[in-house]
């Protein structure tokens, strides 16, 4: 989902009930926290040499109507819900597809020759001067369990909001030392990795979020 230049080689994919690999964007997880900086659409995906086998068998509600729109009962292996056209694949025959027709064929079939996808020079240090530290902490720990509205991991920022109000020092100082309050809700690990300063500046942008 929204991740780019990904490659999936040398995977054994088989028993899932839906589908096998789904390249999708925000759309399709709308309790997710929407970032307005961020791309929401993955980009360049190439599948190379994997297994795929006994995948679709048994789709999900939600999966089985989208699969009678194109007059197919089972899932594929791999299903592009964008229609990107700046993918590849290798041998797509292999696979049961849906939404890979602008697909290229895969020009290379194998990654064991590239030694790093790190930069070959170091990347200067990101200047956080003129950046919102609460937003990114926000978007870059809490917003992993807690959407706005809906319920993920944890509670609903929606509902967060309510209890604290305007007391962010409340939620910065749970986050840090969190005990378990709901049984409908696992508890939630402490998020004593950011220093203070960064939890409270997450913690006020956190009562400021409004979808």
């Amino acid at each position: 989902m929204a991740c780019d230049d990904v490659v999936i080689e040398g995977n054994i994919i088989t028993g899932n009930d839906s589908v096998g690999v789904t390249f999708t964007d925000f759309t399709l997880a709308g309790n997710a926290a929407n970032d307005p900086d961020s791309d929401p659409n993955p980009n360049r995906p190439k599948i190379l040499n994997n297994i795929m086998q006994n995948n679709g068998n048994n789709p999900a509600p939600v999966v089985r109507a989208a699969l009678a729109a194109v007059l197919t009962t089972t899932g594929p292996d791999i299903v592009d819900t964008v229609g990107m056209n700046d993918g590849c694949i290798l041998n797509p025959e292999r696979y049961r597809t849906i939404g890979l027709d602008k697909y290229a064929e895969c020009e290379f079939s194998t990654t064991a020759n590239v030694a790093s996808y790190t930069l070959p020079e170091p990347v200067p240090a990101r200047s956080m001067e003129d950046m919102d530290k609460g937003k990114l902490a926000f978007y870059g720990v809490c917003a992993g369990c807690h959407a706005y509205g809906s319920r993920m991991i944890g509670p609903p920022t929606q509902i967060i909001q309510a209890l604290y109000m305007d007391n962010p020092e409340g939620i910065a100082e749970y986050a840090a030392n969190p005990v378990k309050k709901r049984d409908d809700y696992p508890q939630m690990p402490p998020q004593s990795h950011p220093d203070d300063e960064t939890r409270l500046a997450a913690a006020r942008f956190m009562l400021q979020v409004t979808n």
